[in-house]
């Protein structure tokens, strides 16, 4: 069986602001109304769904890390300080060069040597 639109109550978030499931499972959390699936007054964000929303239920502020890097291929990715969720995860263009003479390919620093590639240690 196919469910279409917003079902609140199911503890998918798909069009509502927040669902947490039943009413049992919001216990602790004060952003979320479970009869309404609305955020409570005050609540613009909901963290245990949304990477930049901070412990109070505001949108991080601009610039904060939301997704680590993991490397020099792969940079950290940063809040906007207007949306609650983080980016889709950037990586550098293959070619970029990223120290002594390596470039970036396939989001990692790498020796390349005609059609060859090799991993470089992450700095």
């Amino acid at each position: 069986m196919t469910i279409n639109g917003k079902q609140c109550g199911n503890g998918i978030v798909e069009g509502e602001d927040c669902d947490f499931g039943v009413s049992e499972s919001c216990a602790g959390n004060s952003c979320c109304n479970p009869t309404t699936c609305k955020f409570n007054s005050g609540a613009v964000c909901d963290p245990s769904n949304e990477a930049c929303c901070t412990s109070t239920y505001q949108l991080a502020s601009t610039g904060t890390v939301c997704r680590a890097s993991t490397g020099q291929c792969d940079p950290a990715d940063t809040c906007s300080g207007t949306n609650g969720t983080c980016p889709t995860d950037t990586t550098a263009p293959d070619g970029i060069d990223c120290g002594s003479g390596l470039e970036c390919a396939s989001s990692q620093c790498k020796i390349l040597t005609g059609h060859k590639s090799y991993h470089a240690a992450q700095t």
